[in-house]
């Protein structure tokens, strides 16, 4: 973003269609901050294109304030160290590398491996069934295994986050879409949007547990609530 701020000030006649550009996409940002499930970190992929139009920015200004090779090399050696820390915590996903010792980053990564491989998905996809399974999750997986899945953030299933809507009319409507399962990744960024819902919060017997474990849990919508 320094990249971006210095091409405004030193190229502005020059670049205005790459600043519109990048303003834009910093608009579309701020708009789906409040949209994107696991908050604020997850939705910076969304600033992708103004990052990447600060980067063009910011190497003609470097050209312009760089001209002499003897400053090449210090210049290399200073963005070489901001490229390394930035694919640095790659290296661990999804954990933090700065929470981890050195010998760990290497293979802390194959959690996300693993998670990809768990064999309760195709269980999942048979339970289900033919009936929709609403999803706060392993979207992509289930959908290639079969499943018929619904994202939890999809337009269609707005309404379950209208606080004028009753749990029981909540279900009519998902029950009209066949959507007859809920699946759920536990997190404190899914718990703080899944509060947004009443029927989350409050579901009246409306969802009952059919399993769950430390990173998951699967629901199934009743239309007739139970104690």
């Amino acid at each position: 973003m320094l990249g971006l701020a210095a091409g405004a000030l030193f190229h502005f006649s020059r670049a205005r269609s790459l600043l519109a550009a990048a303003g834009l996409a910093i608009v579309i940002w701020i708009a789906s901050v409040g949209f994107t499930a696991a908050g604020f970190f997850y939705s910076l992929r969304v600033l992708s294109p103004a990052l990447w139009v600060g980067a063009v920015l910011g190497g003609a200004v470097l050209a312009r304030w760089v001209p002499a090779r003897r400053h090449l090399v210090g210049v290399a050696a200073g963005l070489t160290l901001f490229a390394a820390d930035a694919a640095l915590p790659v290296l661990p996903l999804p954990a933090n590398v700065y929470r981890l010792p050195p010998d760990r980053w290497l293979t802390t990564g194959r959690a996300l491996h693993n998670y990809h491989q768990r064999p309760i998905y195709p269980e999942i996809v048979r339970v289900s069934g033919r009936e929709r399974l609403l999803v706060l999750g392993p979207n992509a997986l289930l959908t290639l295994l079969g499943a018929r899945t619904v994202p939890l953030w999809s337009p269609e299933v707005r309404f379950v986050f209208d606080p004028s809507l009753a749990p029981a009319e909540i279900v009519r409507r998902l029950r009209v879409l066949g959507i007859g399962f809920v699946l759920l990744n536990s997190g404190p960024a899914n718990e703080c949007f899944l509060a947004r819902s009443g029927w989350f919060r409050e579901p009246a017997g409306t969802l009952v547990n059919v399993w769950s474990d430390g990173d998951m849990v699967l629901l199934k919508i009743m239309e007739r609530p139970t104690s």
